[in-house]
């Protein structure tokens, strides 16, 4: 059975998107077993953490420093717990607190670790972890709630890197990953963007880290490779700055991939999956059932 890597980020994340009936129609017939899916943390959060390592680290004002930090933890609490409301109810909605109040006690002890002179790229990496460690499990909760058997991963277990604790560098996969492939019935959830060095220290992967996370697994498992975005193709203009354009291609060699001035899925990534021989899918949330996009090599 053809194993897949499905992708999805932050804007996917949403009580819009994931109570959307075509969208659980979609999980549930092609992902019901044999897929690995990467999640990054939910939009905006992982902003909001790294507001708090800058007032963290910022020679600031003791009060005005404390005020920002409680403003953007308490920001952080309300996004999960608001989606976590919307999501869930009775036992299940119980457990995915109790699973969230974990990360929220992590994340407090995280803040509560730092001293001055401490690395802060270290710091760094240990405090935007929570964006993916808080999604994750949420993700992997909604999958059991429409039917779909799902066993949450720690990305950290499996993605070794260098010591750049910001952008670091992915050096192997771990062998233990490739062997939870095949399985009968099921499907995994892990994190994006997060992984460890040698010395078992929490790093991460740089800006659109979760993509490379994802290009990564898809190569050692040899598995197809989906992006869920937010657009439906290749446009020639930013879409965001220029959303009438109807310049918009479908399938497209990374040679002309690399020439784009934005690129929907970090470039990196793609380059490691094509370099490897898998043709990497770009698929629009917004509409499950409608044209994908592919690069190639």
């Amino acid at each position: 059975m053809k194993k897949k890597v499905f992708k999805f980020g932050g804007a996917s994340i949403t009580k819009g998107v994931l109570q959307n009936p075509v969208f659980i129609k979609t999980l549930q017939k092609e992902a019901s077993s044999n897929t690995l899916f990467v999640v990054s943390a939910m939009e905006g959060v992982t902003r909001l953490l790294r507001l708090i390592f800058e007032a963290k680290i910022e020679r600031l004002n003791k009060e005005y420093k404390d005020v920002m930090i409680s403003l953007s933890l308490n920001e952080f609490h309300r996004i999960h717990e608001v989606f976590i409301d919307s999501m869930f109810s009775g036992v299940e909605k119980h457990q995915v607190n109790v699973k969230f109040e974990e990360v929220k006690d992590s994340l407090r002890s995280s803040l509560n670790k730092y001293q001055k002179g401490s690395n802060e790229g270290e710091f760094y990496a240990d405090l935007v972890k929570h964006g993916e460690l808080a999604s994750s499990p949420i993700f992997n909760s909604y999958l059991c709630s429409i039917g779909i058997e799902s066993q949450l991963l720690d990305a950290r277990d499996y993605i070794e890197t260098n010591s750049n604790f910001k952008d670091a560098r992915i050096l192997q996969i771990n062998s233990t990953f490739k062997k939870l492939f095949p399985v009968k019935t099921g499907t995994f959830v892990t994190q994006g963007f997060i992984a460890k060095d040698a010395q078992g220290r929490d790093t991460v992967l740089g800006f659109d880290g979760s993509d490379l996370s994802a290009a990564s697994l898809a190569v050692e498992l040899g598995a197809l490779l989906s992006y869920w975005k937010n657009v439906d193709g290749f446009y020639k203009k930013d879409p965001l700055l220029f959303p009438n354009q109807k310049d918009v291609r479908h399938r497209m060699p990374i040679s002309e991939y690399k020439k784009l001035p934005t690129h929907p899925i970090r470039l990196d990534a793609v380059l490691l999956a094509v370099a490897n021989g898998i043709v990497v899918h770009m698929r629009s949330f917004l509409h499950p059932n409608g044209m994908e996009a592919r690069i190639y090599g």
